[in-house]
């Protein structure tokens, strides 16, 4: 599997998350989010067997959490 495919996937797993509980993007909950996004990007790279650095999964758990961020800032009433 390429690594575009597996991050789709982990893509798939928070979009799920966040489907079950949209409001856990909310600035109250966004640390806990963060976490939990951190978690899930762990695993992933643990499965493919990439040994990242604690610095390059914060980079990516920043990534795609402040985008779920943003997007519930953007588009919430």
């Amino acid at each position: 599997m390429i690594l575009c495919e597996n991050l789709y996937e982990m893509k798939c797993l928070i979009d799920s998350y966040v489907d079950l509980n949209p409001h856990i993007v909310q600035p109250s909950s966004e640390a806990k989010f963060k976490q939990d996004v951190m978690s899930n990007v762990s695993k992933k790279l643990f499965a493919l067997g990439i040994q990242a650095a604690i610095d390059d999964k914060k980079y990516l758990t920043n990534l795609i959490s402040n985008e779920y961020i943003h997007q519930y800032e953007t588009y919430s009433f």
